[in-house]
């Protein structure tokens, strides 16, 4: 067993299927954002507001109210899926323990969907990576976000969902 198989199992040791509540739809459209960063995830976070108030002005209006929920540790981030519907994950590839591809195979395999990811980072070497995993309804968007084009790519995101 490799490490990358070692973190991926420690992680979802103690989280079972039967912990994951089925049909978590919320009346918000929920946005994940995970970076051990905190300066990056309130950074996509007022981002993704702002950019949310401008596509309520040139009427794209969203079909529910946008909500954020930030997360500094992939844990807390894993811990969330069992109370939370997400409609689409923002996930940096470098974590404290695991990269973010696994936090993303995780995910979609607890909330059992195929949950629009965004995956970021500054270093793009992991884009090599990123092309190994799951390709269905992801991206990868590299660090320092440029506002405009992430924007353009998150409203895409969210149009295939």
């Amino acid at each position: 067993m490799n490490d990358a198989e070692n973190t991926y199992n420690e992680i979802t040791s103690h989280l079972s299927e039967e912990n994951v509540s089925e049909n978590l739809e919320s009346k918000y459209f929920n946005v994940m954002i995970l970076d051990d960063d905190p300066s990056i995830t309130k950074l996509i976070e007022v981002n993704l507001r702002l950019q949310s108030e401008r596509c309520n002005l040139e009427n794209e209006k969203l079909l529910k109210p946008m909500r954020c929920l930030t997360f500094n540790s992939e844990l807390d981030a894993l811990e969330a899926i069992k109370t939370e519907h997400f409609d689409i994950c923002i996930i940096d590839i470098t974590l404290s323990y695991t990269l973010g591809f696994s936090v993303g195979k995780i995910i979609r395999t607890m909330s059992q969907s195929n949950i629009p990811i965004i995956y970021i980072s500054s270093d793009t070497n992991y884009l090599r990576d990123f092309y190994k995993v799951d390709q269905r309804n992801t991206y990868f968007f590299p660090k320092p976000l440029d506002k405009n084009s992430f924007h353009d790519v998150f409203v895409n995101m969210i149009r295939v969902f």
